[in-house]
């Protein structure tokens, strides 16, 4: 009875599937279903391997001719034309392969990752991405970007209201000037996150840092800082005791605090501070589904979770 329910059940699934979809698409995803389970249920023994192995070339082979077909419906304009069903399914043959080939890099970077950076001083680190990023062409710079956030930063009712934003351009990393000044950057940021933890941040929301290395390809290093805080009296609280800390530092014969950004006095920083025109609408992510969630009205704070 069980069994007969299951089939029956299935049976009225597919159908349902072959009249809003196609019966091809139905034929294959039931193929899939089965090639799946066989290899499932026998692995890589008695020549399971070989279906598997099958398996997987057949659907490389009609991803590669939808792809192609997608492809030139977007070169024409008429991708609208395309069901969707088929971008959703490209969408999920593109995670499944993203997913599975990620197993052997990762074997392979994890162990080099934690043996580099062993050997590696503490000021530096070597990291690895665990998943394939897209590819948006050569006039994309890709660059590395932290978040840093305080634990009370989540318990904040309102949007932030105050930011400041600083920008640092580093000619000529090549050279030793250039190293130095970009070194310099480096340890700057470095210093001002630890006076985020050790001079109790009160109303910092968040710290984004963004870094390019190459613009363009060019020998030119670009790095990016926002701070957002609740209010400005919040960051001129903490501007405040970071000069009382410095002043003593430099009393006692220690080494002052640098500035937020280095550069600034050789004109290679900028430095801004910025206040919205009108109440900001908080966007954040969800803490359950990561989905991005909106605030009802503006100047609150978003939810932390999903209705």
């Amino acid at each position: 009875a069980p069994a007969a329910w299951a089939a029956w059940s299935l049976s009225k699934h597919l159908v349902g599937y072959i009249w809003m979809y196609s019966p091809s698409f139905v034929v294959r995803t039931l193929a899939n279903i089965l090639g799946a389970s066989a290899f499932l249920a026998g692995g890589f023994s008695h020549w399971y391997w070989c279906s598997f192995v099958a398996w997987w070339v057949n659907n490389t082979a009609v991803a590669i001719r939808h792809r192609r077909r997608h492809d030139d419906a977007e070169a024409a304009g008429r991708l609208w034309e395309v069901p969707e069903w088929e971008l959703g399914l490209r969408c999920l043959w593109d995670t499944v392969r993203a997913m599975v080939l990620s197993l052997p890099w990762n074997a392979l970077c994890i162990p080099t990752e934690i043996l580099v950076n062993f050997i590696l001083p503490r000021e530096l680190k070597v990291m690895r991405l665990s998943m394939p990023v897209p590819e948006l062409g050569e006039k994309v710079d890709y660059g590395v970007a932290v978040y840093t956030a305080p634990a009370q930063s989540q318990h904040y009712r309102g949007a932030p209201q105050f930011f400041e934003c600083c920008t640092l351009h580093v000619d000529d990393t090549a050279s030793e000037d250039g190293a130095v000044a970009l070194q310099r950057a480096w340890n700057t940021t470095g210093e001002a996150w630890r006076a985020y933890r050790e001079l109790d941040a009160k109303g910092l929301v968040a710290n984004i840092v963004c870094f390019f290395p190459n613009l363009g390809g060019s020998e030119m290093a670009k790095e990016v800082q926002i701070a957002c805080w609740q209010s400005s009296a919040d960051a001129a609280a903490l501007h405040a005791r970071r000069r009382r800390r410095s002043e003593a530092r430099r009393d006692a014969g220690g080494r002052p605090e640098v500035p937020v950004v280095a550069g600034l006095a050789s004109g290679r920083g900028v430095a801004m501070q910025l206040r919205p025109l009108c109440e900001v609408k908080h966007q954040d992510r969800c803490t359950v589904c990561h989905r991005l969630i909106e605030s009802s009205r503006a100047g609150a704070r978003a939810p932390g979770k999903c209705r």
